[in-house]
């Protein structure tokens, strides 16, 4: 068997964004890394997207998450309810933009300090892509993501327990560029809103092969792709149906690479600098 389905997520609500509660569960912890959590109601956004991954017909059978914190807290319910380990890949990481040699941007915690919060994170998983730790143009963020693709989809085809069907769990700008490789769209316009990240919201994109040309019939309208990574069509485009609240707080490239301010610890979105949030056009009340 090979690798068929790939499910991809954004993490939920973060603890900075403005008007958010904090999670109640940082009362019991005795401290937590320098990158951001979950506000309270990201947590929530984490169990309702949890709840519906594991009732799925194919279950699925690996989870790969940014090692950053709101991404594995994010992802996190399903390892427990499911008893699967996590894999925790940089090259699924944030996005800073060209400039990102400021000591005080936020960093990945490690496994061993990640492990006093999650119990079910793989020791044994060896990282696959670093990206560069001086910053990333938008082009040099599609190849890190192609290599990570690449790297991960291998991987999996060649994994002794066979999965059929892994979960990618990460950031707005590094989600956007994954499914565009897979969908096998170009990068020279980052700014068109194609892909929109949605917190916790879910985008599937299913392995098309030669004895099921009908599978062409029900793709979303996106270019399958024909690579080294195989070809792919989106299947689910941004589902947010199980979650109470619906879509909240997409986001687009800008066209940007860099920005001027500082992002302090636990502070500033990078998002927030380098893109431009995308609200729900059926909503008449935002968040």
């Amino acid at each position: 068997m090979v690798l068929q389905r790939i499910y991809l997520t954004r993490h939920g609500f973060r603890a900075n964004w403005a008007g958010q509660a904090l999670n109640p569960r940082l009362d019991t912890w005795p401290a937590y890394p320098p990158d951001c959590p979950l506000s309270a109601h990201g947590v929530d956004q984490a169990q309702e997207l949890c709840s519906w991954l594991s009732k799925l017909d194919e279950p699925i059978d690996m989870i790969f998450s940014s090692p950053f914190f709101r991404c594995v807290e994010t992802i996190a319910p399903l390892a427990e309810q499911q008893n699967l380990k996590m894999s925790l890949e940089p090259g699924l990481g944030e996005w800073y933009g060209m400039y990102r040699g400021q000591a005080d941007d936020p960093q990945p915690s490690s496994n061993d300090i990640l492990s006093k919060f999650f119990s079910h994170i793989d020791s044994s998983y060896k990282r696959l892509v670093m990206p560069d730790h001086e910053g990333e143009s938008i082009q040099q963020l599609y190849d890190r993501c192609l290599r990570t693709l690449r790297k991960i989809i291998a991987l999996a085809d060649s994994h002794e327990s066979q999965p059929t069907t892994i979960v990618l769990c990460t950031h707005a700008a590094t989600f956007v560029m994954l499914c565009r490789i897979l969908a096998n769209k170009p990068v020279d316009n980052p700014e068109d809103v194609d892909f929109i990240p949605w917190t916790a919201g879910i985008t599937l994109f299913r392995r098309e092969t030669l004895d099921e040309p009908e599978l062409a019939d029900s793709l979303i309208n996106h270019s399958a792709a024909s690579s080294d990574i195989g070809k792919w069509g989106c299947l689910i485009d941004g589902d947010c149906s199980f979650l109470s609240s619906g879509r909240e707080r997409g986001w687009r490239f800008s066209g940007k690479e860099s920005f001027t301010h500082t992002v302090p610890r636990h502070g500033v979105d990078a998002g927030s600098g380098l893109g431009v949030i995308v609200h729900d056009a059926s909503r008449s009340i935002q968040p």
